[in-house]
């Protein structure tokens, strides 16, 4: 329904556990862009390692071919701590820099 409506983003796209990040890049990409994805409760929270894995985890499922913006799915609380928000940020210049090291 946002495509027929013009939308161009959709936004915020939880990671909840019955979301096929895959499939809605399969079925949607290239005709709306994708944005958030990173779980602001349980990997903001958690460590660094654990922040790199679902960095790499959402460029593989929905960056190839453009149209995904890696940013948390949701306001970020007070209590994230600020080491955990330089590190998405740092992961996501790492990883998610065009050209992917996947080619695209």
């Amino acid at each position: 329904r946002f495509i027929d409506i013009g939308a161009d983003v959709v936004h915020p796209l939880e990671p909840l556990p019955a979301t096929d990040m895959a499939a809605l890049k399969a079925e949607f990409g290239g005709r709306i862009s994708f944005m958030g994805g990173i779980d602001i409760r349980k990997t903001m929270q958690g460590s660094e390692a654990g922040i790199v894995a679902e960095v790499k985890e959402r460029i593989g499922q929905l960056a190839a071919g453009g149209g995904y913006i890696l940013a948390p799915a949701n306001h970020l609380q007070a209590d994230v701590p600020p080491r955990n928000l330089f590190r998405l940020y740092t992961a996501a210049r790492e990883l998610g820099t065009y050209p992917l090291a996947t080619g695209t």
